[in-house]
């Protein structure tokens, strides 16, 4: 009888947490609301190519000339190459960009095959073995590079882009920038 009462009364406190649990998460569903002075946005499709090739899971940042104030402009290309472009302002997110002149800059993710090491790992290495270690990763890196590093840093890059209240579709080839 003890058993089943305990048996019983811990089905009843786990339904109890699930349902708590759920409403916690579904408290926070709820929308974010539109930041004060968020900027209208209007629809921007970047597509990237390797001599026509799309290219996957290429991230596309924007910077405005003119800055706004803790947002971030952003959009990672899908399996056709494409990257729908959102403006971000913190937890909130609306698709597009505002009007402006941005110059434009694009990162891969390379797989070195390099392990990461942890904290502990790292900690153990001589300078010597950093070094080296940094070298083989940059060096693999370079090997394994699609984009040109012209067009990584907002600083070197060429690429702009210009927005107004229309859509605006740009696609970019890089190996032009080779």
């Amino acid at each position: 009888m003890t058993i089943k009462y305990l048996f019983v009364s811990y089905k009843y406190v786990v339904c109890l947490s699930c349902v708590s649990i759920m409403f916690v998460a579904l408290s926070g569903c709820g929308g974010t609301s539109t930041p004060k002075d968020f900027p209208q946005t209007f629809p921007c499709k970047i597509k990237v190519t390797n001599s026509g090739t799309p290219l996957v899971g290429i991230a596309v940042n924007l910077f405005p000339e003119q800055p706004f104030p803790n947002i971030i402009i952003d959009g990672i290309t899908d399996s056709t190459g494409t990257a729908l472009i959102q403006t971000k302002h913190g937890d909130y997110s609306k698709m597009g960009v505002p009007n402006g002149e941005y110059k434009m800059r694009l990162i891969e993710v390379i797989d070195t095959g390099i392990p990461q090491l942890t904290s502990t790992e790292e900690y153990v290495l001589t300078q010597q073995q950093r070094d080296a270690r940094q070298k083989e990763i940059e060096t693999k890196t370079e090997s394994l590079r699609i984009i040109p590093k012209i067009l990584i840093s907002p600083v070197t890059t060429p690429l702009k882009l210009s927005v107004s209240s229309a859509d605006t579709e740009l696609e970019i080839d890089v190996v032009k920038y080779k």
